[in-house]
């Protein structure tokens, strides 16, 4: 159910009323819905929020937040800039995110030459009660749980493959435990994409793979450079915060020969043979190598 609203027509917080902040993003605050805040959060963003609601409203997956409405109020150009001038909390994620090359304050220009209208976006979602992935880096999660959860993993990965969508911007401050099950959940996918041809799907989903099993395993190893830390850049690109024997131990178990041409002239149920056997070979290192006697 997507909600729009013209400038003057009604005021969404009247329509959504909004509480405490619950999280940051690159260009987005998640806030509590005031009047169910135990099942509801609200993702509130003056960046395009439509695919990303059309996405996660085509996916049904136990991993993936549920996406329930948008509401898109629409206002003038002056009042945007006034909101972002005067709400110190817009301004710093704003003043941040400008130096980030591919989030430009002039992409944001021209969409607003080429008539698309400047507007604010809240989205509501599934509230997750637990933790990111980040928190539980180097607190050493039973073995048995971090199995579970790279089975999980594999499952959420090939779901996409089989939905044709390719995922991007996975890392631990996007990924969260649920409380006392450890169910994943992830809860943003602004950057994830349809895409209909299975060679390009499969490698960018192998790269998913990799990405999120490493940092499923980074819960395993025990390290004191990582207690209490809780920062997304612990973990991108590869990099973590443990030492570079940790680091070595879970590349070991995650690394794979794989290249664009494993995926290549092959038919969509080998592409996907090749995923799902990737993503076995990793339980199956880990399983034999990582499991507490």
């Amino acid at each position: 159910m997507i909600i729009r609203y013209a400038q003057g027509e009604v005021k969404t917080r009247d329509v959504i009323p909004t509480g405490p902040l619950v999280g940051e993003g690159w260009w987005s605050r998640v806030v509590e819905h005031k009047r169910d805040p135990d099942r509801f959060v609200v993702k509130k963003s003056f960046w395009f929020l439509e695919k990303e609601y059309e996405i996660g409203r085509s996916l049904h997956h136990a991993n993936i937040a549920a996406v329930h409405s948008l509401y898109i109020k629409e206002i003038s150009f002056v009042r945007g800039v006034y909101k972002l001038w005067m709400d110190p909390k817009w301004r710093r994620v704003v003043i941040d995110r400008l130096r980030a090359p591919r989030y430009s304050f002039w992409s944001l220009m021209m969409d607003r030459i080429h008539g698309k209208p400047l507007a604010i976006y809240k989205m509501v979602m599934e509230r997750v009660h637990g933790k990111t992935l980040t928190h539980f880096y180097g607190k050493h999660l039973p073995d048995a749980t971090v199995a579970a959860l790279l089975s999980q993993a594999q499952n959420f990965c090939l779901y996409l493959f089989d939905r044709n969508i390719k995922a991007g911007d996975l890392h631990g401050d996007n990924i969260m435990l649920v409380d006392k099950t450890h169910q994943l959940k992830i809860v943003d996918f602004g950057h994830w994409d349809v895409e209909g041809n299975p060679e390009i799907r499969g490698w960018q989903l192998f790269k998913t793979a990799h990405r999120l099993m490493f940092n499923i395993i980074s819960t395993s190893v025990l390290s004191n450079q990582a207690e209490g830390s809780n920062s997304s850049n612990h973990v991108i690109a590869g990099f973590c915060p443990f030492d570079a024997s940790h680091s070595e131990i879970i590349e070991s178990l995650v690394e794979s020969s794989l290249t664009p041409h494993d995926f290549a002239n092959k038919s969509e149920s080998e592409i996907r043979s090749v995923l799902e056997n990737y993503c076995q070979s990793v339980l199956a290192k880990f399983q034999s190598e990582m499991l507490d006697p």
